[in-house]
Parts: C-alpha cells; sequence; structure tokens
C-alpha cells in the first residue's frame, strides 16, 4: 500500500501536467490522485500499526547494482507520513478553490503537478530505508517546493525569495551528502539498519556528524541562524504551498534529526546541549522577530521558527 501511495502520487502528477492545458480535466486528475494516494497512504499506517514491537518489513524494494534501496514503515516513519499525508491533503483541498480564485495560478500548467511531485516525494523522504533513496527523495523535495515558491516569478521579490531558498536548500544537501558518505564509509552499506547496526560513532566523528546535520536538517527546519530563506519564502509561496511549508516540509529537518539520532544508537551530551541552545535561541528569537511583522505570512513564518525551536527543546 505504502509503494502504490507514491505511485499514485507521482502518476496523478505526470497526467496532471500531461492534462494541464485542459484545467478542469488537470484538477480532476491532481484531486483524484492526492485524495486516493493520501487513503492509500493511510491504509499502509493502519497496516503498519499491527505489528508487533514495532518490527516493520519493507514496503517496497529495488535493486541496484551497489544498492538495494527500499521503502517501510516504522513507528517513526508512520508518525511523520500520518502527518505529511494529513497537511498535504487539507492543504490541497483548499489549494484547488485558491488556485481557481488566483488568476496567475489559474493559468499555470505546472502547480497541480508540483503539488502531487512535492506531495509524493515528502512521504518518500520519511519512508527511505537508504541513504541513496533518501538523498534522491530529499532533492525531489527541495526542487518541488522552490518552483512551487516561484511560480508566480514575475515578481522581483518572489524570484529573490526563491534563488535564496534555492541556495539554502542546496547547502543543506550538500552537508547531507558528505553526512552520509560518512556514514557509509565507517558501515560500508548505505542500508540505514546497516548504519545503525556499527554505530555509535567516535567523539570527534560524532561531533562532525552534529555539525553536518545542524546545517543539513537544521536548515531545513529553520532552527537559528539556519533560518534566513524561512521569512522570504513563506510570503513569497502561495498560500496553499506556505501552509505546506510551515505545516510540513520543515517539519521533515525535524524527522531528519530524530532518524540521525536513531541510525546512531547513542549521541554524546554535547548534542543535547547544542540542540537545547539552538532551540532557546530560535524559539526566543521567533518570538521577538514575529513581534516586529506586519505581514501575516511573516508573523508565521517567524513563528514557525518559534515552534520549530520548541521542538527542539
Amino acid at each position: 500500500m505504502l509503494t502504490v501511495s507514491i505511485a499514485i502520487l507521482l502518476a496523478g502528477a505526470v497526467v496532471a501536467a500531461l492534462t494541464a492545458r485542459q484545467p478542469r480535466i488537470a484538477a480532476l486528475v491532481s484531486m483524484a490522485a492526492l485524495v486516493i494516494g493520501c487513503l492509500a497512504g493511510f491504509g499502509a499506517i493502519m497496516a503498519s500499526t499491527g505489528t508487533q514491537g514495532g518490527a516493520w518489513e519493507p514496503a517496497g524494494t529495488w535493486s541496484l547494482p551497489s544498492a538495494r534501496l527500499s521503502i517501510s514503515l516504522d513507528a517513526l516513519s508512520a508518525f511523520f507520513l500520518l502527518t505529511v499525508l494529513c497537511v498535504c491533503l487539507l492543504a490541497g483541498v483548499y489549494g484547488e478553490t485558491y488556485i481557481r480564485r488566483s488568476d496567475r495560478l489559474s493559468q499555470s500548467k505546472s502547480v497541480r503537478p508540483l503539488f502531487l511531485l512535492l506531495t509524493a516525494s515528502l512521504a518518500a523522504v520519511v519512508c527511505a530505508q537508504n541513504a541513496i533513496l533518501f538523498l534522491f527523495a530529499w532533492e525531489l523535495m527541495a526542487l518541488a517546493s522552490f518552483f512551487l515558491v516561484i511560480i508566480e516569478d514575475e515578481n522581483a521579490e518572489v524570484r529573490r525569495a526563491g534563488f535564496l531558498y534555492f541556495a539554502c536548500t542546496h547547502t543543506a544537501t550538500l552537508a547531507l551528502f558528505v553526512l552520509f558518505a560518512i556514514l557509509g564509509q565507517a558501515a560500508e552499506t548505505l542500508d540505514f539498519g546497516g548504519i545503525r547496526a556499527v554505530m555509535p560513532p567516535g567523539e570527534r566523528q560524532s561531533a562532525v556528524l552534529l555539525l553536518l546535520g545542524m546545517i543539513g536538517f537544521g536548515m531545513k527546519a529553520g532552527i537559528m541562524p539556519f533560518h534566513i530563506w524561512l521569512q522570504e519564502a513563506h510570503p513569497a509561496a502561495p498560500s496553499h504551498v506556505s501552509a505546506l511549508m510551515s505545516g510540513v516540509v520543515i517539519k521533515v529537518g525535524i524527522y531528519g534529526f530524530l532518524r540521525l539520532i536513531w541510525l546512531l544508537r547513542s549521541v554524546p551530551d554535547f548534542w543535547a546541549i547544542v540542540l537545547i541552545l539552538a532551540g532557546v535561541v530560535s524559539g526566543v528569537g521567533g518570538v521577538l522577530f514575529a513581534l516586529a511583522q506586519h505581514d501575516l505570512k511573516r508573523l508565521l513564518a517567524y513563528h514557525s521558527v518559534e515552534n520549530i525551536g520548541i521542538i527542539a527543546l
């Protein structure tokens, strides 16, 4: 069911793109794919709750010459997948009305396919059990969200916000490439189960992994001081995309931190100190910056920073 869910969302994105010149058909296809794909995902989550002791079996596996790619659900993945699907479904339903009322978006041929692509990539990120698949889905998520942010690119401020987001999200991706390269070299595998089996790392290596994790996952989450894209991208994006970024995209950064801690099995105490300090700075700083805002989307962006700080604590 998990593979079916992601496949339906991806297929819906392709068909919505092919029928983009007929807005009514594209809207019907995208909404049907979103609803059916999310329902299939809910079914996969319900099925996973019956596994004993949190055990899980791969829901989909693909073999490559040098890697074995798989997606599956454990307790952590199931929780975040439920969040992803619920928020994406609600944002998609609202977004369809929003698109119809916007002269610019109603003429766009890419807004619906990109939304489905973003939903599918978010689901794949939280279900990936291999670093290659995780990074591929992460990059797909970054590109889909970038093109959604700049969908109204006739505005210079939107273009500026979009390219700032592009630079930040790819800095994060580069950090994650290095992080998983270090883990893969130590474990001699890129499968998450294999990496976890040979952990924990030494203290020096753990410090490097924390730095890379703070850049890679912290920037996506919007933790201060890596939040610089958030207050720019939120006002630039369409309302339903902005809601998706606040509700899900930045939370994927938190998922990444939790998954990294799961992979390492145990982490030094200084990890807790760093995360607590980052949480305090983000929580307090987010509130202070929010008090000075008059733009609603920018205000919500800073409150998102505040909420991420509270989660980090």
